[in-house]
């Protein structure tokens, strides 16, 4: 019985040191990680560089790599991102595309403080033709917001913009409660070719909720297919009404996956 109970105890026991052990790993990934995007560069994990600018204050540098020695000692299971790279107002993913074979347009959106007041952030694939033209674009609003109660509420809207040689189509929602979400960790993919999956949000529990734009008139959709056929190349972006407040509350990323 002694036996049993002291097997009991020490399972028990390496279950909490797992437990803590995978606790520090994931704070320590979130520290190294935020390194990475301001610029550190690597020496244990070469491939996870995803900076355009080198970290170059001393003091950073030695925590980073204070950050990273340790990661590679005792989190063996830690594997960098380095598709992730930051999205914001003067960085955007900028690919060559052509269909039918368009790829996924993937930001992710990051809680870096509570939210204590309003915030917006709008995710845009914007197309362009053979000759550099602006053709059409599709975007998506999230707009999370902290109730007078504590509570938490996100809106948001979503919209398809086609230019014409004289004006321009567009086909516009009203104003979205977007009550699947819960805090500001959110990915968001766009498909543009896929017009009853255009937008997919994926909230921090992991479920995937979908945002159609198959309600639009006919006349747009059409419009939308042959600016498809027409665009060779996309810029993927981020824009925001409030940019001074935006970068305080949540970071941005992005990653662009070949269909």
């Amino acid at each position: 019985m002694r036996f049993v109970n002291g097997l009991k105890i020490a399972i028990v026991l390496m279950m909490v040191i797992v437990a803590t052990w995978s606790y520090k790993c994931d704070k320590k990934s979130r520290q190294f990680n935020k390194c990475l995007m301001n610029g550190y560069t690597p020496t244990r994990f070469e491939g996870c560089k995803i900076a355009e600018t080198s970290m170059t204050d001393k003091k950073d540098l030695k925590k980073c790599a204070r950050y990273e020695r340790k990661l590679s000692k005792r989190c063996k299971s830690f594997e960098c991102e380095p598709n992730w790279m930051p999205l914001d107002a003067d960085r955007f993913g900028d690919v060559e595309v052509a269909s039918p074979n368009f790829p996924e347009f993937v930001a992710k959106l990051t809680q870096a403080k509570v939210l204590d007041r309003w915030v917006s952030v709008v995710v845009e694939v914007t197309l362009f033709d053979s000759d550099d033209k602006l053709i059409s674009f599709t975007d998506f609003t999230v707009s999370p917001s902290p109730g007078l109660d504590g509570t938490f509420t996100a809106s948001g809207y979503k919209q398809l913009v086609i230019f014409k040689e004289v004006g321009f189509e567009k086909c516009s929602s009203e104003k979205l409660t977007l009550d699947y979400i819960y805090d500001t960790n959110v990915e968001l993919k766009t498909d543009v070719e896929d017009i009853g999956r255009m937008f997919q949000l994926t909230t921090s529990d992991g479920e995937v909720h979908t945002e159609s734009m198959s309600w639009c008139s006919g006349e747009v959709l059409t419009l939308w297919q042959e600016t498809l056929e027409k665009a060779v190349s996309a810029k993927f972006k981020r824009r925001t009404p409030n940019a001074n407040l935006l970068e305080e509350y949540i970071t941005t990323e992005y990653k662009i996956v070949e269909s």
